[in-house]
């Protein structure tokens, strides 16, 4: 009896890992070549409400790249940039060392990515107006999503945490 429940246990979190991954591949918000030609208004990272939203700090340090060309290169960059702020942030770290000691088994697996929303053209004119290479009529915001899921055992149930976006995507499949 005990045994199959920890087979069972074991096969739930090997699905979760497979529907994860299989969801991040559905979910792509593409970049397109047009797009190295917009200005970064914005960039802002988004996860599940009940994660409280990003920090100040985090917030802050995204803001410098307002005024960047969209090239190629930033989803990654913009992507790795809030991966690296989490494992260093004391706060999340001390958070890790609470589960690791309190949980019998957890686990958990995030994806990030870069989506864009563009900016209708009189909003980027006034928001970089006296920008010295001229008028900009093209810009977007960009939003770094998490998505992914957590399995927590060791409390009454499992958690399984998606962003809407994955949910939606995977809907639509």
């Amino acid at each position: 009896m005990v045994g199959s429940r920890r087979v069972r246990e074991v096969a739930c979190s090997i699905s979760l890992i497979v529907l994860a991954w299989a969801a991040e591949a559905r979910a792509q918000c593409d970049w397109r070549e047009d797009y190295a030609a917009y200005r970064v208004r914005s960039v802002s990272f988004k996860a599940v409400a009940l994660f409280g939203g990003a920090p100040e700090t985090l917030k802050e340090q995204l803001s410098r790249h307002r005024g960047d060309f969209y090239t190629s290169d930033k989803p990654n960059a913009y992507a790795t940039e809030v991966v690296k702020f989490f494992s260093t942030d004391p706060a999340a770290l001390k958070y890790e060392q609470l589960v690791a000691r309190k949980l019998k088994f957890s686990f958990k697996g995030f994806i990030y990515k870069s989506c864009v929303e563009k900016v209708a053209p009189t909003e980027c004119e006034r928001e970089f107006k006296g920008d010295p290479g001229g008028p900009v009529t093209q810009c977007l915001d960009v939003v770094v999503r998490r998505n992914g899921v957590a399995v927590d055992k060791g409390m009454a149930v499992f958690h399984f945490i998606f962003s809407l976006c994955a949910i939606a995507k995977m809907a639509e499949q």
